[in-house]
């Protein structure tokens, strides 16, 4: 089974927390792979520096933070380095500038465990490893 390195930032641990439950409860109903590591970042700063020293399959990651935004964050990463991404954010404008990123979803915050399930999916699906339901 695929092992997968996934990490949630955002300012806000409650939202934080909600993505990683609904990782959690999808992983253990689908039975999808190992998530060796789900880190949780509330500081771009912080995550920024997790991201340039450790390989990460899949971001999960807020637009709006203090200190750096989610966008300039991922700009920052190298090519090689950027993980399937996810933005999950409580502003709905922004879904286009997250397209031109390439990120494979975009989440409006009080996520639920469908659209956890539909993002993770494009994610995996990217890396080479659907969820087969």
């Amino acid at each position: 089974m695929p092992k997968y390195s996934i990490v949630v930032v955002d300012d806000e641990r409650s939202d934080a927390n909600k993505v990683v439950e609904q990782i959690l409860k999808l992983k253990d109903i689908h039975k999808i792979g190992d998530f060796e590591d789900v880190k949780v970042f509330e500081n771009g700063k912080e995550a920024l520096n997790y991201l340039m020293h450790h390989k990460v399959d899949i971001l999960f990651l807020d637009i709006q933070m203090p200190e750096i935004s989610g966008f300039e964050l991922y700009k920052i990463l190298p090519q090689p380095m950027r993980p399937a991404l996810v933005f999950v954010t409580a502003y709905a404008e922004f879904a286009l500038d997250s397209y031109k990123l390439d990120a494979c979803d975009y989440l409006l915050k009080n996520v639920t465990f469908d659209a956890v399930f539909l993002a993770l999916n494009k994610c995996l699906k990217r890396l080479g490893t659907p969820i087969m339901i």
